[in-house]
């Protein structure tokens, strides 16, 4: 009897002792370890950068569904896995383009190198009547004709076969009567431009960006960077229209160097509102490069922790963030440690503790995204394929969160999507993390620039957690040694906190805010 009274009483301390090393809470420094080895691991320059397609982020892939498996997260992809398989249909250059720079005579005279001079579109085939030839180049000031202001860069200007080079944006002005003051009109618009220097017989276009895309040029670079392969969409899918450039103000001055408008009256206008002014550059260039196509398999990386409530667990909780980055460029491989493996480890860190807590009554997505630096291509899928997408709740999307203060984090979207969105964020903020939070980009381009985007356009309540720490950005120093671990730490408590609290709602938060695709 003594005997199994003993047995009965060494049970239930080991029944005992298993379900409260289940239900522990996580200490910073388990997950600290955690999040180091798995982020040791995603940027590593065996990986070689993660980009979209190739090999590196297909080890990636693999590793984060071993780590979701291990969590027990059940898979929520195609056939049983937790991979979500599509084809990116891309385009890379041949060769290096560039923009060599002729006098009249044909000489060269300077070479404008792509990155640090300007990127071109090469999701796009121009039209090949205009390629591989050289024309005379001719400045525009902002490339507008409105005759509504009185205003017209092109009067006594002929610009049929030229290149044009104009500046972005419009006339700057305290007068709301003229161009709307410092409110943007149609005539901004790079569309609107581009189809009017075309009418006007244009060969080529050059703009050059404002201080907005000066601001974030290294995602452009990154976005069109030489050799790397780019996605393909509908629109880009037929060959045609005019060659497009971006240039950036190093670009500018040795465009200007032997111009009418000299460089100093360039910036007066585009710095200082002076007049806007037109004139010769007195040289010549042309786009001569060539791309080639073809399709590349890419996946997504899905899991679900299932809900305990018979009817919520239909609905979801979605997490998501990007674990591909930009690859190798110029020979350096860009490791993206922050961007995005910080937001990486993050939800799969995040997924672990909804897997063993398993106190959420709708169901929680993990959806680790590819070929967010593509143009947020995984999201867009997931979102367009996902044959449940309209239970979907909710969508918190975490895109680099280990850089920067320690106690800031912007927010993004929670109160563009939903005002009980941005109430629940605050009160999950104050209740573990209490940064401060930032909501100043919501309103801003930043805001279709993360994976939320794609759920947004969908109608669902969508928010980005963002360092916005951009030295180094899409390039080889963003490595392991400048990562904050606690500030990680910080935001998977605050997003763990929000998802609980929406997951075990007792209602559905409704979008009411206003999103359109651009």
């Amino acid at each position: 009897m003594k005997s199994n009274i003993l047995k009965t009483f060494l049970l239930l301390i080991l029944i005992v002792t298993s379900a409260n090393a289940q239900n522990k809470p996580f200490t910073d420094e388990e997950t600290i370890n955690r999040l180091k080895a798995n982020l040791t691991f995603l940027a590593d320059d065996a990986l070689e950068g993660r980009n979209a397609g190739s090999r590196g982020e297909k080890i990636a892939a693999l590793f984060i569904a071993s780590e979701l498996q291990k969590y027990n997260v059940q898979p929520l992809g195609d056939n049983g896995t937790y991979f979500q398989s599509f084809d990116m249909k891309v385009r890379r250059y041949v060769d290096e383009p560039k923009l060599v720079l002729l006098d009249q005579d044909g000489n060269t005279i300077d070479e404008l190198k792509p990155g640090p001079d300007f990127v071109i579109d090469d999701s796009k085939i121009f039209d090949s009547k205009f390629m591989k030839k050289n024309a005379e180049v001719v400045f525009v000031g902002y490339g507008i004709t409105a005759e509504e202001y009185d205003y017209d860069d092109y009067e006594n200007l002929d610009v049929n076969g030229k290149i044009v080079v104009y500046l972005g944006g419009e006339p700057a002005s305290n007068d709301t009567n003229y161009f709307a003051g410092d409110k943007p009109t149609k005539y901004s618009s790079g569309a609107f431009k581009a189809k009017l220097a075309s009418d006007k017989g244009a060969v080529g276009l050059i703009v050059i960006m404002p201080d907005y895309y000066i601001g974030v040029w290294p995602i452009f670079k990154s976005l069109m960077m030489v050799g790397d392969f780019k996605f393909m969409n509908e629109e880009h899918s037929a060959p045609g229209g005019t060659p497009y450039a971006m240039l950036t103000l190093d670009g500018a001055k040795k465009l200007f160097k032997n111009a009418d408008v000299t460089y100093e009256e360039l910036l007066n206008i585009r710095n200082n509102g002076a007049e806007s002014k037109s004139g010769n550059l007195n040289i010549q260039t042309g786009f001569f490069y060539d791309i080639v196509e073809r399709v590349e398999q890419i996946r997504n990386v899905v899991g679900v922790i299932e809900g305990s409530d018979p009817q919520l667990k239909n609905e979801y909780v979605l997490l998501t963030a990007h674990y591909d980055h930009v690859g190798i460029y110029d020979g350096d491989v860009c490791n993206g440690a922050n961007d995005n493996g910080s937001g990486t480890v993050a939800m799969m860190e995040i997924a672990k503790r909804f897997a063993e807590q398993k106190d959420n009554k709708r169901s929680v997505i993990v959806a680790l995204l590819t070929a967010e630096e593509k143009g947020l291509l995984g999201a867009h899928y997931f979102a367009r394929n996902f044959p449940q997408i309209e239970n979907v709740v909710a969508d918190i999307n975490i895109d680099m969160c280990s850089r920067g203060e320690e106690d800031v984090m912007y927010i993004i979207g929670a109160d563009r999507t939903s005002s009980e969105f941005k109430t629940i964020m605050e009160a999950a903020n104050a209740e573990t993390a209490n940064f401060k939070l930032d909501a100043s980009l919501s309103f801003t381009r930043t805001f279709e620039m993360s994976d939320h985007y794609a759920f947004a356009l969908k109608h669902i309540p969508a928010c980005f957690l963002f360092d916005d720490f951009r030295d180094g950005l899409h390039g080889p120093k963003d490595e392991l040694q400048y990562v904050d671990y606690n500030k990680i730490v910080k935001n998977i408590k605050f997003a763990e906190r929000a998802a609980e609290k929406i997951a075990n709602l007792d209602h559905r938060m409704v979008f009411d805010g206003e999103v359109e695709a651009h």
